[in-house]
């Protein structure tokens, strides 16, 4: 059994290709039959190039013919396909009663291809069509029979041709052949038309799918039959793609599963005769489907038809590869070496007990945001092995090896990390308020500790807005820095850039748009953006200085001042503001009045490439695959104008934090002095000491808690603080016992 390693994925499925010598319209180029088949497979090549491009990179072809699987033999004989296509599959094609618009309905059976060699026993053979009173079977000598019957004097070519012609079954008869072979059901993907043409949508005049009365009741019940007797529907129309899919108001699933049995895929193929159409149906509708390039692959799409099917010009559900692991290798002589591949969608470990599943998971996390697993592991607790060197490769070729310091998003949850956030911990005990209560019953002491606490209290009203200061400033690093995360990375969002610009070249140039002309609008949209993005801050900037009527705050004065000295005192205080509030009142016009020109300026640009993306936009947004590139790219240029917004910021932001936390350091002393200050009072005081018992108050350096919170707040690799001390860490004043004699 072929595996897969990276699981379902999307890709480009096209059950519905004729080749050279298809039993009708032939239209392949070649003068000759060899020449035919040379050109055909030297197209298919050159259509898929080298499977680097997801939109060409045909993986399963189903070789479709009428009533024959000659060709389908033929190709898998040939050996000549790129090597992309993964899988070759057996279509045959027929038409089928009832008339359906003054046609026949196609009709379409995939095979699995290990039974492709019992087809003529068990399949063709079993079908039969009644013309006069002769019954004639689908393998090739009855057709011939066939052919002559109509027309005695063609050749066996002639009248093979003639036979496919006239072999038209009905309904019944190809149900009946499956009754009888419910391995062979088993084993073939039956899909139909819906066209009004040649489809089962063509047995009613009504517009409406399901009619409950009508000239056509009869024939409304058995297209149901239909619908309920195949496996997919062959039909590319949003139209039908909701309908069967339950998605359509009036026909909600349980309506739909009602008449045709399920909800059904629809599918698509090029249904190619020759070579200009070789996979590539009408509006580039291309048919996608996410599941392993296998037969048994194709049969699962029955059961989730919405999640594992597309009709799109462009590959379905494609995230920029900066978000997506491509693959991991243990670099580590206790664990193998083999690739281990990623699937862009959910991946799964599964394994049993002490398999190396949390090794794997702890490791990933690891290598690429140790701090974060550090922190968790911490808190969970975890005993998983750490020590495991890997090297994790992104989708966009990015390696932790190449580039360690490259910073991207995930979110670790170790084992029994959620149990343990349950758990409370503290670190004052109900002994140490005891303590405390027995201390303060002496009055020296209780005097000591309510004037350290005044003081400290005191002393907060400065050193606590420093802390708020410096707790808010480092928040709104942090705060910057994820959402500069969040975006990607500077490398990873320009190489999604060059390689959508690329793709929208390809059909620009497949669509004779000039490379000229899409970069002019690419650059277009993406200076709009820019200077949309300026503006904005320039408003905010704006509406900012309007509404701050003063730089200068008054101080509150609450020391011992004498009433007239403390008025004295208010007197300057409020000439200085006033001053201030003048000057800044001159100012603040001339600051609007820069900003203002700034904005006219950026406004000017603005309508400059406004005029280039409106000249250009109906030229290159005229194709659906240009506009979903289009899409794209201004997503991903809104995402650099961002982060070069970001990142400027972050710097003036990580400089403010630098001034506070060199000002917070500085003022620990005196908080360290008032500390003392009252441990020196209650150590002093010999009424605290007893032959029994002593109490002493330390201001003690917690030397393990401050090597732990170290620890958690420092970046050891890049020797800078990753989060800042709360104010509220440590206690104030603690106090310490010893029991004696």
């Amino acid at each position: 059994m072929e595996c897969f390693s990276r699981g379902s994925e999307w890709r480009r499925w096209d059950l519905h290709v004729h080749t050279p010598e298809t039993k009708k319209q032939d239209q392949f180029l070649g003068s000759t039959v060899e020449e035919k088949w040379s050109k055909f497979y030297s197209d298919i090549s050159s259509y898929v190039g080298d499977g680097s491009d997801p939109v060409k990179a045909i993986s399963v072809v189903g070789i479709t013919d009428y009533l024959s699987i000659d060709n389908y033999k033929k190709v898998v004989s040939d050996n000549k396909l790129p090597s992309c296509i993964e899988l070759v599959l057996p279509n045959i094609e027929m038409r089928m009663q009832p008339i359906s618009a003054g046609k026949p309905i196609n009709i379409h059976f995939i095979f699995d291809p290990t039974f492709a060699d019992d087809l003529d026993e068990r399949f063709f053979s079993k079908l039969s069509f009644s013309y006069g009173e002769t019954t004639f079977s689908a393998i090739k000598s009855e057709l011939v029979r066939l052919g002559k019957k109509a027309d005695p004097s063609l050749d066996d070519t002639a009248a093979h041709k003639k036979g496919l012609e006239q072999f038209v079954i009905s309904f019944d008869s190809v149900k009946n052949v499956f009754n009888k072979d419910h391995e062979l059901r088993e084993h073939v993907f039956i899909a139909v038309s819906n066209s009004t043409n040649d489809g089962v949508s063509g047995l009613t005049s009504h517009s409406e799918y399901f009619e409950t009365e009508g000239e056509d009741s009869q024939l409304k019940m058995l297209r149901q039959a239909i619908y309920q007797f195949v496996d997919a529907v062959f039909s590319a129309t949003p139209k039908d793609t909701n309908f069967f899919l339950g998605k359509k108001e009036s026909c909600p699933p349980e309506l739909v599963i009602n008449q045709c049995g399920s909800l059904k895929p629809c599918i698509h193929g090029s249904d190619a005769h020759e070579n200009s159409n070789l996979f590539e149906p009408e509006q580039q509708r291309y048919c996608w489907i996410k599941t392993d390039p296998t037969f048994n692959g194709l049969k699962q799409i029955i059961f989730e038809p919405d999640e594992r099917v597309r009709i799109s010009p462009i590959k379905p559900e494609k995230k920029p590869n900066y978000y997506v692991i491509d693959h991991i290798n243990f670099v580590d002589s206790d664990f193998q070496d083999e690739t281990i591949f990623f699937n862009d969608k959910l991946n799964c470990i599964i394994g049993g007990k002490s398999t190396g599943k949390s090794i794997l998971l702890h490791n990933l996390a690891l290598t690429i945001d140790k701090p974060q697993v550090d922190k968790k592991d911490e808190t969970s607790m975890t005993r998983t092995k750490v020590d495991v060197s890997m090297n994790v490769t992104w989708a966009d070729g990015i390696t932790s090896n190449d580039n360690p310091d490259s910073s991207r998003k995930i979110i670790y949850i170790p084992q029994t990390y959620l149990n343990k956030l349950c758990d409370v911990s503290t670190e004052k005990t109900e002994i140490d308020t005891i303590i405390q209560d027995i201390v303060l019953l002496n009055s020296n002491a209780k005097e000591a500790f309510s004037t350290a606490n005044r003081e400290i209290s005191k002393y907060k009203s400065e050193l606590h807005k420093k802390l708020v200061d410096l707790q808010n400033a480092h928040t709104a690093v942090q705060n910057q820095a994820e959402e500069i995360k969040n975006l990607g990375d500077r490398t990873g969002i320009n190489a999604e850039l060059k390689k959508l610009d690329q793709e929208k070249k390809q059909i620009a140039k497949d669509y004779s748009i000039s490379e000229d002309e899409v970069e002019q609008y690419n650059t277009s949209i993406s200076e709009i953006s820019k200077l949309n993005k300026e503006i904005e801050i320039i408003n905010a900037e704006t509406t900012s200085i309007k509404t701050l009527a003063s730089l200068v705050e008054p101080i509150i004065i609450d020391d011992d001042f004498s009433d007239k000295t403390l008025a004295e005192i208010k007197k300057v205080q409020q000439k200085v503001i006033s001053e201030s509030d003048q000057t800044w009142g001159n100012e603040k016009t001339k600051l609007l009045d820069s900003l203002e020109e700034q904005k006219e300026s950026k406004k000017g640009g603005l309508e400059k490439f406004q005029r280039i993306k409106t000249d250009l936009h109906d030229k290159v947004q005229s194709n659906k695959a240009m506009a979903e590139l289009t899409e794209k790219i201004q997503i991903e240029s809104d995402k650099l104008a961002l982060y070069e917004q970001y990142s400027k910021e972050k710097k003036e932001k990580e400089q403010k934090l630098s001034e506070l936390l060199g000002q917070v350091v500085s003022s620990m002393e005196t908080y360290k002095k008032h500390h003392s200050l009252f441990a020196d009072a209650v150590n002093d005081n010999s009424d605290l000491k007893t032959d029994e018992l002593e109490f002493s108050v330390e201001v003690p350096f917690k030397n393990d808690a401050f090597i732990e919170k170290v620890k958690g707040i420092m970046d050891t690799s890049r020797k800078t603080f990753k989060e800042v001390i709360s104010p509220d860490t440590f206690s104030p004043l603690e106090y310490t016992t010893d029991r004696i004699k």
